[in-house]
């Protein structure tokens, strides 16, 4: 069976967020399985494809690589707001027309809500049998999330996801979420999962080695740590509250060391906060490498996933993989992660917040349950497991090429065409989208059909 994995997620802004790491660790353990698979990513960006092209093993055509027209890459007004629905469309049926000529069984796309630097069809042309990896509604609930200009089309694509043939969800809580707010049926809805990298385990440092992280990062003896976003739904001001209201005794002697990204603006707000409310022993990282968090994951005396929603909640079980022991928010899919009631929090209340960290840290027995827990409860978590659950919904679909005609080059560019005349695009626009959309033609001459 031959199918298309479609990694541009990996491109953009997410790939070194959840949806990045999920993309990447599902795709390597899927490809195990898969007798004649076949990659797709987009050519704005070929150090990131020459960087999968490593990672994943994928030699010569099994990841091919397709032409974006030019002049969407830019900035120009005629894609902003309203027009940024058509700018994807045009994507859209691109991309689909390259697939479609791959021929492949079955299209799986690790991301269709990507606006910025990767798009990726809900069967636009109605062609190939696909499905699409659904982590979260996350910005559906918080409009703030979508700035003004992005939520219509964002609600567009949700509209368009009921087209997929099979919608992957990577936690129960998605999939009641999927079957609520997209209206989508329990045949077309399976619960994958997630996994956790062999890469995530408890690492014992020398003395020195020790000694030399602590200081670089300004950590004491003992600290508790988060790793994750920095955005507002993440709840970092909450968890450094708490942190600063804690025991007198307990907090004198504890560092709390936050993990937010790259995001340095945000990085600064959050330590500029934790000074005025005299959280004086919190420190800000900001992006660190995936070896220095591991070395923290196994330093650290706690970890808090504070976070007020998530669509699974990675952290949490890369922490708990590193031996870290582990309390999370009670709400959204962080319960099915986490599998210990008793490690649960109240994420809206800094006195939940502060009160289960004292207990963890405070009550003997009940910290030795989380350090047992945490090796425990990650160990349920597989990547292979999950890509055998994707496998096996796919080929009880019985998908196959046969079942669809491949997308002409003609009618790939009266698609496209019609597009950027409602967009009021003027020829010059028309023709660059006609010459990219030959490049990609004669890319594939020769595939096998």
């Amino acid at each position: 069976m031959r199918i298309l994995l479609d990694l541009q997620p990996l491109q953009g802004p997410s790939r070194d967020r959840g949806i990045g790491r999920y993309t990447l660790e599902h795709a390597r353990a899927f490809l195990r399985l898969c007798d004649d698979p076949v990659a797709v990513m987009n050519s704005s960006d070929m150090d990131a494809v020459e960087a999968v092209r490593r990672e994943l093993g994928l030699s010569g055509d099994r990841l091919r690589v397709f032409s974006l027209p030019a002049v969407f890459k830019g900035g120009a007004p005629v894609w902003i707001d309203s027009c940024l629905s058509g700018k994807s469309a045009v994507y859209d049926a691109v991309l689909e027309a390259f697939a479609s000529n791959l021929r492949p069984d079955f299209m799986l796309s690790y991301s269709v809500l990507e606006f910025i630097g990767s798009f990726s069809p809900v069967k636009r042309l109605g062609r190939i049998p696909f499905g699409a990896v659904v982590y979260d509604f996350i910005p559906y609930h918080d409009r703030k999330m979508l700035s003004g200009w992005l939520e219509r089309p964002y609600l567009a694509r949700l509209g368009e996801m009921r087209g997929a043939d099979l919608l992957f969800c990577i936690s129960e809580f998605t999939a009641l979420e999927a079957e609520g707010i997209l209206g989508a049926s329990k045949k077309s809805l399976r619960v994958i999962g997630s996994g956790k990298s062999p890469f995530w385990k408890r690492v014992s440092l020398t003395e020195g080695e020790e000694m030399e992280f602590r200081k670089r990062r300004s950590l004491p003896g003992h600290f508790i740590m988060y790793s994750g976003g920095s955005d507002e739904r993440k709840n970092v001001r909450r968890l450094i509250e708490a942190y600063a209201s804690l025991d007198g005794g307990l907090g004198s002697s504890l560092g709390l060391f936050v993990v937010c990204g790259g995001n340095r603006a945000a990085e600064r707000e959050l330590s500029a906060y934790a000074a005025r409310i005299g959280a004086k022993g919190a420190s800000f990282a900001g992006y660190i490498s995936d070896e220095e968090l591991r070395a923290a994951f196994s330093l650290c005396s706690l970890f808090v996933f504070p976070s007020l929603s998530e669509g699974f909640g990675l952290p949490p079980l890369e922490a708990m993989s590193c031996g870290a022991p582990t309390i999370a928010s009670n709400v959204t899919s962080l319960p099915e992660v986490m599998g210990l009631q008793r490690a649960l929090f109240a994420p809206e209340s800094v006195d939940s917040i502060r009160a289960k960290i004292e207990e963890a840290l405070l009550d003997g027995d009940f910290y030795a349950e989380l350090k047992r827990h945490a090796l425990e409860r990650s160990a349920m978590f597989s990547w292979d497991v999950s890509a055998e659950r994707t496998m096996e919904a796919i080929r009880g679909l019985s998908p196959s090429r046969e079942s669809y005609e491949p997308v002409s080059e003609e009618e790939c560019m009266d698609v496209v065409a019609g597009i950027l005349r409602g967009l009021r695009a003027d020829d010059r626009l028309i023709a660059k989208a006609a010459a990219c959309i030959a490049d990609n033609f004669d890319s594939l001459r020769g595939i096998e059909k």
